[in-house]
């Protein structure tokens, strides 16, 4: 007896052995996804605090009409797994109690809710209602660290470009990505390129990283997530998709002791869009910008120059309802996006006298107005044998045509390097006593992006929404001079859908599936077409534009990128079973994603 009852005690802890290495292993497996539903659990007791067992206790979404219903185990405990954010009224009945309801319980996405009821003596024709508004204020569940935003700040609280990820910074541990200085602008890397920019407004963008720092991590090392899909590419964890804040039905930030299914990485931010309910609804919005309303540099005044034109156009709408009462809801959005920015910059380029070879003008000026003089230009092939120091170009000037001075080459003037100066622009202006070329580079973006999402409620146990999401976005600036030009098409499509079956009054499952596509390009001007062989070099590419060519102390017209880009296609995976045993609570969350 006492050999048998070794041996199952050995079984017990083998078992619980494998049992841990397989939670501890599909920990590791989940941190690729986050948490797009919640869960609400508590406990029925009488007023002598006994429990009461076999309760029946529905749950009911305050938007949709979408029930849920279970009852409660022999402790007097209840759970519902699986609960999408929004707010909800709770009834519990029993034959010989009060009937109990609580009202206006808002629950958000991956922090539960507990909500503990009392019943009276009575009869079930009699009913006792709460008003549970504002309980979700205080998380008295878990011990993590994270903020919660709503719907109404998300799309109330003004926010440039109407990127919900700025407001990220209202939550705890959480900082701007900027206070580093690694970005200029928020995070985000800027498409014009211009040299000498005064005065600059960040309207052009390309992939835009999270944009905060949270719990002292970069935002490279976070997660960010849109209904449990991860829409950062693999190229420096850039987020490829901002959803229209008009979608947004929350945007929760976990800084520090968090969740197991919330991210991969140092922090999370997860997005939950919003869906249809029984009523109809809907809103239309137009923000529009005009630099006829601002003042002018004090720059351009000294040069005689008009403000650059600034128009900023965003507007969308947005609408969402039922098919079916009770059962099926659509939502749809569209975003848009116009804008087109002047920018005042500012070019040291070479003077006329210079380009005729004539070095005695640099176009630098003194106080009064006069010309500095010049600094001797010397003749790399001409050398006097007794001092063995190169000879200074007579009136420092260098011929321009055919000469024996720098023999052995037949002309002093390289012909491409001259051949390249035609790209390049005259001074028009004096500023700051120096003969520069003052201009007005433009950059230019149009941006649309359309959501759709079903939400079908097929039964009180089975439940499934499907999500489109279509980003593009087309940037162009050109530079301070010729050549300078960038261009950044940029698009992201994602598809994301959930199935959640109750399996039983403990057990729920659920089942999600997603696909992002992003795709990125920066490449340069190449309207001028194939530069190199226009001025006369040799093997060089076929590729539009310049080479790069540059001279201390002045600017020349060159081309400033090649082509770059990425395009991805990743594929994620994640099932969730959540089951309640006794007074615990069990997840098991295996999943994948894969990236090609």
């Amino acid at each position: 007896m006492l050999r048998k009852t070794g041996v199952q005690a050995i079984g017990s802890m083998l078992s619980l052995t494998i049992l841990v290495f397989c939670l501890c292993t599909l920990t590791v497996r989940l941190s690729a996804q986050t948490a797009t539903t919640t869960e609400i659990s508590g406990t029925v007791t009488d007023t002598s605090a006994a429990a009461i067992a076999g309760a029946r206790v529905e749950l009911t979404n305050q938007g949709t009409g979408a029930k849920l219903d279970t009852t409660t185990n022999s402790s007097g405990e209840y759970a519902f797994f699986g609960v999408r954010p929004g707010t909800y009224t709770l009834t519990v009945s029993f034959q010989g109690f009060q009937t109990a309801q609580v009202t206006d319980r808002k629950v958000d996405a991956g922090l539960p809710a507990h909500v503990d009821t009392v019943l009276r003596v009575g009869t079930n024709a009699q009913t006792v209602t709460v008003s549970a508004k504002g309980a979700d204020l205080v998380n008295t569940t878990t011990a993590e660290v994270a903020g919660t935003l709503s719907a109404t700040l998300v799309a109330t609280l003004p926010v440039s470009s109407r990127n919900f990820l700025a407001l990220a910074t209202l939550t705890p541990g959480t900082n701007p990505e900027d206070t580093l200085g690694t970005w200029q602008t928020n995070g985000s890397l800027q498409v014009s390129t211009q040299q000498g920019v005064i005065g600059w407004n960040p309207v052009g963008r390309t992939s835009q990283v999270a944009g905060i720092i949270a719990g002292g991590n970069r935002a490279e090392a976070g997660s960010v997530s849109i209904d449990g899909s991860n829409v950062q590419s693999s190229n420096a964890r850039a987020v490829t998709q901002l959803q229209d804040p008009a979608s947004v039905e929350e945007v929760k930030v976990e800084t520090g002791i968090m969740n197991p299914e919330f991210g991969y990485g140092a922090f999370a931010v997860n997005v939950t869009t919003k869906g249809g309910t029984n009523s109809l609804h809907g809103e239309a919005y137009e923000f529009l910008r005009n630099s006829a309303l601002d003042a002018n540099f004090v720059t351009n005044i000294e040069s005689h120059t008009k403000l650059p034109t600034y128009r900023r156009n965003e507007f969308g709408a947005a609408v969402g309802g039922p098919i079916i009462k009770n059962k099926l809801h659509f939502f749809a959005d569209y975003s848009g996006l116009r804008a087109w920015q002047g920018t005042s910059t500012q070019s040291l380029v070479p003077t006329a006298a210079m380009r005729n070879g004539d070095f005695n003008d640099t176009g630098t000026y003194d106080g009064s107005g006069k010309p500095v003089p010049a600094p001797q230009i010397y003749n790399p092939y001409q050398v006097d044998p007794a001092t063995g120091q190169r000879q200074p170009f007579a009136g420092n000037i260098i011929p321009m045509g055919t000469t024996t001075l720098c023999s052995p080459r037949p002309t002093c003037i390289d012909p491409a390097s001259l051949a390249m100066l035609k790209y390049t622009p005259l001074p028009n202006a004096i500023v700051n006593n120096l003969a520069t070329y003052v201009s007005t580079n433009v950059t230019q973006i149009q941006q649309d992006q359309g959501t759709g999402r079903i939400d079908w409620d097929k039964s009180a146990n089975s439940r499934i929404y499907g999500r489109f999401t279509d980003f593009r976005n087309y940037n162009i600036a050109t530079g301070a001079l010729p050549l300078q030009g960038l261009t950044n098409p940029f698009a992201s499509k994602n598809i994301a859908a959930s199935w959640t079956r109750t399996l039983g009054p403990t057990a729920v499952n659920e089942f999600w599936a997603s696909y992002t596509r992003p795709r990125v390009f920066v490449g340069r001007d190449t309207a001028a077409g194939d530069v190199a062989k226009a001025i006369g070099l040799k093997n060089t590419s076929s590729l539009g534009g310049s080479p790069n060519l540059q001279v201390p102390g002045y600017q020349l017209a060159y081309s400033f990128l090649n082509y770059g880009g990425f395009l991805e296609n990743t594929y994620q995976l994640k099932d969730q079973f959540s089951k309640i045993r006794g007074s615990h609570s069990i997840k098991v969350v295996p999943s994948t994603a894969e990236t090609l």
